[in-house]
């Protein structure tokens, strides 16, 4: 079958722009869509980034001017959801060709299966990470939007303490999934409502419910690397799909068309 002809690419990459972050990721998705294979990527930034969800609109919620004065980049991301502050962070993104039969049918079955993989990955780097299955109405999601990622929840949360450790957003074409995340390392994601154009009040009030619900990885364990983070969570991915994985960062080729798009 196609499943046994499957593997699992990883590629450890280095910091890039966020265009070039957003535009790798979009490749993927092709390439998933025609090799037949899922890739997982990990990656950071060069410069501290906010990034939207695909409909999501900057002048509408963010302060331009102090993120272009503290040289902070925003861009939107292929993917729905709401704002993310990559800063101290690790960034992952799956791509899974729908053929892939562990992808499921919808949404929440992907998320569960991404979920479960990142939190095989966690507990082999040492972190007690629980899954809780969450579901959000229409209604609620709406009055969300205004909200950072990281205070909404969503399908198939990654928890530790009862605190969301991951932000997850996805994008589903007709022939392969995209989602990627956002682990925090430390606590400095937090900083996100001081760039979106919202009440002071509004600002405090986002930034102590980032406290209260959200928590990063310094906070849980203080000696673990963020290189050495992405190889265990590599290793749950492997682990949970079952399928041979591989390390291959990207040929001069794919650098070029990621650029070029």
């Amino acid at each position: 079958s196609r499943s046994e002809l499957t593997k699992l690419r990883i590629i450890f990459d280095e910091p890039h722009s966020a265009t070039f972050n957003m535009s790798a990721d979009r490749f993927l998705m092709r390439y998933a869509a025609q090799t037949g294979n899922l890739v997982l990527r990990f990656y950071k930034w060069e410069r501290p980034t906010v990034t939207l969800g695909q409909s999501q609109k900057a002048e509408d919620l963010l302060d331009t001017m102090r993120l272009n004065k503290e040289g902070i980049d925003w861009i939107n991301r292929p993917t729905g959801g709401r704002a993310v502050f990559h800063i101290d962070d690790l960034t992952y993104s799956i791509t899974i060709p729908l053929s892939y039969d562990k992808c499921g049918s919808s949404i929440s079955q992907t998320y569960s299966f991404v979920a479960e993989c990142l939190a095989e990955g966690f507990r082999l780097a040492g972190v007690n990470a629980e899954l809780e299955q969450t579901e959000l109405s229409g209604s609620r999601m709406r009055s969300e939007s205004r909200l950072p990622c990281f205070i909404s929840s969503g399908r198939s949360e990654i928890l530790v303490s009862g605190k969301k450790l991951v932000g997850s957003a996805q994008k589903r074409s007709s022939d392969a999934v995209l989602q990627h995340g956002s682990i925090p390392v430390s606590p400095r994601f937090r900083e996100l409502p001081n760039y979106q154009l919202s009440s002071d009040e509004e600002k405090t009030a986002q930034i102590a419910a980032l406290e209260s619900g959200c928590t990063c990885i310094s906070e849980i364990n203080t000696g673990l690397l963020i290189d050495d983070l992405a190889s265990f969570i590599a290793d749950g991915f492997a682990a949970v799909s079952g399928l041979n994985e591989f390390v291959e960062n990207w040929s001069n080729a794919e650098i070029e068309i990621i650029t070029e798009s």
